[in-house]
């Protein structure tokens, strides 16, 4: 019988840039630092906008005084600061 090698489908801004972005075996992809999921493509918990940065994704950095929790940040709720 052959042997069934994945494609790697890895999202090009969350993986380490190597010879081999995927395990040719599983076909998970190696990530970033603040980088996770099979394919790379989602921000660990704390961390957003995913990007082609050297880690991968930002720090929420939220302001503990203003925000529920530093844990749940996205594009969706982060604001620039002095935004008005």
């Amino acid at each position: 019988s052959a042997l069934f090698i994945p494609a790697c489908r890895c999202d090009p801004r969350g993986i380490i840039m190597s010879e081999a972005p995927c395990d040719q075996i599983s076909g998970d992809c190696f990530c970033k630092r603040h980088v996770t999921g099979r394919y790379c493509d989602l921000c660990l918990e704390e961390y957003w906008g995913l990007s082609n940065d050297m880690a991968g994704c930002r720090q929420c950095d939220c302001d503990f005084g203003g925000s529920y929790s530093n844990r749940y940040c996205s594009d969706k709720n982060l604001h620039n600061h002095g935004d008005g």
